[in-house]
């Protein structure tokens, strides 16, 4: 897939935020699930995805589009030179620093009869991971109690602390900030990946998308 057609395919108000890694051994992702759609493409390397009961794997110049909440593992092994390489790009409308969650599209989903509240909740939560979340918070932002929300959660098969928990843990996958890349350099503990301290990632930028 190439990355003039994947984007080609996107809405036109939609961001597009852009993380580039490299490692210069073998490394391993296991159990990583973004609440929005992703692009994982291969600049270097060996990229061993395994999703479902399927695998793929990539090499230079090729990529693999990851729907939102879709598992994976990844086994990344370096080429000839030594390293492994690529980009991780992730299709999030990132709000303005010191918003609110949108409160409106969240009640809207728990309002909604069929599935969606689970994963518009989780997407709010990547959005602002810094964000005082709790169950009190949005219960009373949504008007309904924290049972009502809880049992929501259940019903799509998600559970508000741990969905909290992934949200900041994949931003200290991904984000340039310096103590979140020394978790991602192992000098932290952090159960989503296993990764060597020759790991490194940067952010590279933040698009707007146009059609």
């Amino acid at each position: 897939m190439s990355r003039s057609s994947s984007l080609g395919r996107r809405r036109a108000d939609s961001k597009m935020l852009t993380y580039q890694f490299s490692s210069t051994q073998p490394a391993e992702l296991k159990g990583i699930r973004f609440p929005f759609l992703m692009e994982w493409h291969a600049e270097r390397g060996a990229h061993h995805i395994q999703r479902g009961l399927g695998g793929q794997v990539l090499e230079k110049d090729k990529s693999a589009r990851i729907r939102p909440e879709e598992l994976f593992h990844i086994y990344l092994v370096p080429d000839h030179t030594g390293a492994v390489a690529g980009t991780i790009e992730l299709e999030v409308d990132m709000p303005a620093r010191g918003s609110q969650p949108g409160w409106e599209s969240l009640a809207t989903a728990l309002s909604a009869n069929s599935r969606g509240f689970g994963l518009a909740l989780t997407q709010a939560m990547f959005r602002l991971p810094g964000y005082a979340w709790s169950l009190e918070t949005v219960a009373a932002e949504l008007k309904t109690t924290r049972r009502c929300v809880q049992q929501k959660l259940f019903r799509e098969g998600y559970s508000f602390c741990a969905a909290l928990h992934r949200c900041r843990r994949l931003h200290s996958f991904i984000n340039k900030d310096s103590l979140q890349t020394r978790a991602i350099e192992g000098r932290f503990s952090n159960p989503i990946l296993r990764l060597p301290r020759c790991w490194s990632s940067r952010h590279t930028q933040s698009s707007e998308l146009v059609m």
